[in-house]
């Protein structure tokens, strides 16, 4: 890790692993930006689940009692997520769910694709704008919230499989689980305690969720910090060269 402080600025850059994390701090304003940080940072950073593989960036600006964020997290497995955990709980207590299930997650967890989340933090109160799971198994689309003050979280979920496809073969079924939409989805109610909440099947709603593209615009964030991890390696190694030879 290095650090300066010049100007009451403080800038400071953290090498994890392959992943490589910046931070510049002035009069209690964050700016925060990281790229290609690994398992063991996401495990360290999220400890509501765990993770097996997998890469993230992530984006976070704003005062430190009023940031908004971005986080992207490509080719991992979640387990022992205690609200997903809930969620395929209750989804095997009901019959009419069948090809929603995700029968290996408790021995093999859920691969996602990507993980895309947008949220705005505050008083100890995390806003989820945004929460897109991308999973060959199990899509799912989120919105609400989470107190930390009193460990409580109250979230809607859109849940999309590619299996449940074939409900709309079956007309009263396709449209109670998909609310007479072109894609089968069920909306499901996760609220009460973080560790371990109560899921309900509600009546359909949809959920909109964005891009990651979309949410990290929505970051305010000096140019210089996301120059340092837009570079790709090839451009990081020609400007070492380029330094080496001026030297």
């Amino acid at each position: 890790m290095s650090a300066s402080l010049e100007k009451g600025v403080i800038n400071a850059e953290l090498v994890y692993g392959d992943g490589t994390l910046h931070l510049e701090y002035k009069d209690d304003n964050v700016s925060l930006v990281g790229a290609n940080l690994g398992k063991s940072f996401l495990n360290d950073l999220i400890t509501l689940a765990d993770f097996d593989r997998g890469t993230m960036e992530i984006h976070v600006s704003g005062n430190v009692d009023d940031l908004t964020g971005a986080v992207n997290i490509n080719d991992t497995i979640i387990k022992n997520y205690k609200t997903l955990n809930n969620i395929l709980a209750f989804i095997n207590t009901v019959p009419a769910l069948l090809t929603f299930r995700v029968p290996d997650y408790n021995s093999k967890g859920l691969p996602a694709r990507e993980i895309s989340l947008g949220f705005h933090y505050g008083k100890g109160v995390l806003d989820i704008k945004s929460l897109t799971i991308d999973s060959s198994a199990l899509d799912l689309r989120g919105e609400g919230s989470a107190d930390f003050n009193n460990d409580t979280i109250s979230m809607k979920f859109n849940l999309i499989t590619g299996a449940g496809k074939n409900t709309r073969r079956i007309p009263l079924l396709g449209y109670v689980l998909s609310g007479d939409k072109s894609s089968p989805s069920i909306t499901v109610t996760v609220n009460g305690d973080l560790q371990d909440p109560t899921v309900k099947n509600t009546a359909f709603k949809e959920v909109t969720t964005y891009p990651f593209q979309v949410l990290k615009n929505t970051v305010t964030l000096p140019s210089h910090l996301v120059k340092k991890v837009s570079k790709t390696p090839e451009s990081k190694v020609a400007d070492e060269e380029t330094t080496t030879k001026e030297n």
